[in-house]
């Protein structure tokens, strides 16, 4: 967990909690699935969305919580963990980046992003990190591509990531953290 401190003095004590969870499947009934999409992609674009709000900094408003979480794939504990913890008062936005390396296959149209709202937290078997946030009261956005790649198998391997279409959506989130 790292924290990122926000310059407005009226907003500086808020938080926008930022997360991806690294566990994975690994390696069952002797098959390794290696997790590239689930969630090696979400991870790294963690690493990088801190990277550029370290680097322009002086535009954040809120604070900003960026969080690895462990403890997804086993039901949520981290996440869920973290979210009983926090004061959810002042939490204003609780992100969650699962499975986004997929853009160009999950879209099949002209490079952009595209919104849709479901409601994750409602299904155990789509719920993500954000589940325990929303329960709590906090207003959640998972970002994922889907579930087009080949996640919790062997073929969910780093030749499969949309490298572009990862930037992309990193580059989405640097500029929603800051706003």
């Amino acid at each position: 967990i790292g924290i990122i401190g926000g310059n407005n003095p009226a907003l500086s004590n808020r938080y926008i909690v930022v997360g991806a969870h690294y566990d994975h499947l690994g390696v069952q009934l002797g098959q390794t699935s290696p997790g590239a999409d689930d969630n090696a992609s979400g991870t790294s674009a963690l690493i990088e969305l801190a990277r550029n709000i370290l680097a322009n900094r002086d535009k954040l408003g809120r604070s900003v919580i960026i969080v690895a979480f462990d403890a997804e794939e086993m039901g949520l504990h981290g996440s869920n963990y973290l979210a009983e913890v926090m004061p959810a008062d002042r939490i204003d936005l609780m992100i969650s980046m699962d499975m986004i390396g997929w853009l160009e296959e999950a879209e099949r149209l002209p490079p952009s992003i595209n919104l849709k709202l479901k409601q994750y937290e409602r299904s155990v078997m789509t719920a993500t990190d954000t589940r325990g946030f929303a329960q709590a009261g906090v207003p959640t956005f998972a970002v994922t591509t889907g579930t087009v790649s080949p996640y919790h198998k062997p073929g969910d391997t780093a030749d499969k990531i949309d490298f572009d279409g990862l930037k992309e959506i990193t580059l989405f989130m640097t500029t929603l953290v800051e706003s």
